[in-house]
């Protein structure tokens, strides 16, 4: 007899099971309404893919920082005023079959202001980093508004000549933290740290970016108290290391 595919078997991740190897992965929608709240039409969104027979649903996206959005219609976590609107979003993936997840981000130096945050000013040596993040994001767009998302790229670009400072770098720590603890809060099963398409936690772990040190990262979010933590010691190369502390279950 053939061995049965483990695709549809379940699957323990911590103490939470899965009924099947299946998730519904994250992609920006822009759905959420102005200001970064839940909106009918995302909820609508995730609880049709929870539905679809998935184990899991990662919702895409959730910036930790008002200064770290995409768009004004990214979903947003950086305050206690958004946990009710993503609460409900969590029970209505869980009521439908499915763990809720929740992708918390930084647009780093995509993000939509003035001062984007960057592990090291743009220089030559980034460009073939900056060239392939470029590529990525636009892959998720239709071919009409890649013109328009190039413009802004190079118009980004003149704003990339500051490194993030030691106060930067510790207080986005701290909104990561806090993010990973207002989902617990909300009910989510569990979080993604956004680790792609040159954001800013992609940017520290890409060995093209120069800093002071390497960099180690620490999240603790149990319960309504979190904590985070950079150390090391000095080294040509700046890498993120995301530790498996991260304790939501």
């Amino acid at each position: 007899m053939p061995t049965p595919s483990p695709l549809f078997s379940p699957i323990k991740v911590a103490n939470r099971w899965l009924s099947n190897r299946l998730v519904g992965l994250p992609v920006y929608t822009g759905y959420a309404h102005p200001g970064g709240w839940v909106s009918t039409f995302l909820t609508d969104h995730y609880t049709r893919l929870a539905r679809s027979g998935v184990a899991m649903v990662v919702v895409a996206n959730t910036a930790v920082s008002e200064k770290g959005i995409l768009s004004a219609f990214n979903l947003r976590i950086d305050q206690d005023a958004y946990i009710d609107g993503l609460a409900k979003l969590a029970k209505a993936i869980q009521a439908n079959g499915a763990l809720a997840c929740l992708q918390i981000n930084h647009a780093g130096r995509f993000a939509k202001t003035e001062k984007p945050l960057i592990p090291a000013a743009f220089n030559q040596s980034h460009l073939a980093f900056n060239i392939a993040s470029l590529k990525d994001f636009m892959n998720f767009f239709p071919l009409e508004k890649r013109f328009g998302l190039t413009r802004r790229f190079l118009k980004s670009v003149s704003h990339w000549k500051h490194s993030m400072t030691a106060a930067d770098r510790e207080r986005t720590i701290t909104e990561f933290g806090l993010a990973a603890s207002r989902a617990y809060q909300a009910g989510f099963d569990m979080i993604e740290i956004h680790g792609a398409g040159g954001i800013c936690c992609a940017s520290f772990y890409r060995l093209l970016h120069t800093m002071q040190g390497r960099i180690w990262m620490k999240v603790y979010a149990t319960d309504r108290s979190s904590h985070c933590k950079w150390s090391g010691k000095s080294n040509a190369t700046c890498r993120m290391n995301f530790l498996s502390d991260i304790d939501l279950f």
